[in-house]
């Protein structure tokens, strides 16, 4: 199991994570519907964080692609990784497709807000507005972040489950710096065993549930 935390003020909401990359085994009786591999980088979320005026990192973006590019260059300036040619494709698709594509079990809305896949980029639940919402942003940063370490072929050699975790280990940081530079009081943290290849598998599936903390308030 992974945990997923994220705290913004008052609030503080705990997911839990299963993940397979490329496999995890389920119970037998919970079939696993066949991902394309390397679907990587599932990121869940309750819903809307607030926006803020930060002139900068929260200035309104008229659309993705500029947004794209101006979250690219703070990536770059974050991380070792050089400046893309080229735009990832970006799509918008209604969460439930997102739920289909990668839930085990599609029925139980794991909450899926975005992924990035290398064949077809990064895909949007579509309720999500990183335009104008500082917290669906770093969403937006976290998966641009995947598409470079895609391009400068991260960890091209290692095993595809280490490849995974490592490579969300630091998407995450570098959300939460992104966050950090834009003051926002929400924060996001991957932790968990990590995964192992005893079981190779092509298939990558992503479930979660919120659960409430203890002694926290709505």
């Amino acid at each position: 199991m992974n945990t997923i935390l994220r705290a913004s003020g008052a609030r503080t909401l705990l997911w839990l994570l299963a993940v397979s990359v490329p496999a995890v085994a389920f119970a037998a009786d919970e079939p696993v519907k066949k991902k394309p591999a390397q679907a990587y980088s599932v990121y869940h979320d309750d819903g809307d964080s607030t926006s803020y005026d930060d002139p900068h990192a929260n200035a309104p973006f008229a659309d993705l692609n500029s947004l794209s590019r101006y979250l690219l260059k703070i990536a770059m300036r974050m991380s070792k990784y050089g400046m893309p040619e080229a735009l990832p494709m970006i799509t918008r698709i209604p969460r439930h497709d997102l739920e289909e594509k990668v839930c085990a079990d599609p029925s139980k809305r794991c909450q899926v807000a975005a992924l990035y896949e290398p064949e077809r980029g990064v895909m949007l639940a579509e309720d999500l507005q990183p335009e104008t919402n500082l917290f669906h942003r770093s969403i937006l940063f976290h998966e641009l972040v995947h598409y470079m370490q895609e391009v400068g072929n991260e960890l091209s050699a290692a095993a595809p489950c280490e490849r995974w975790y490592q490579r969300e280990v630091e998407a995450y940081a570098l959300q939460n710096r992104f966050l950090a530079q834009s003051s926002s009081p929400d924060r996001v943290s991957y932790a968990g065993a990590r995964p192992t290849c005893e079981h190779v598998e092509t298939t990558q599936t992503h479930r979660a549930k919120p659960v409430k903390a203890p002694g926290v308030n709505d």
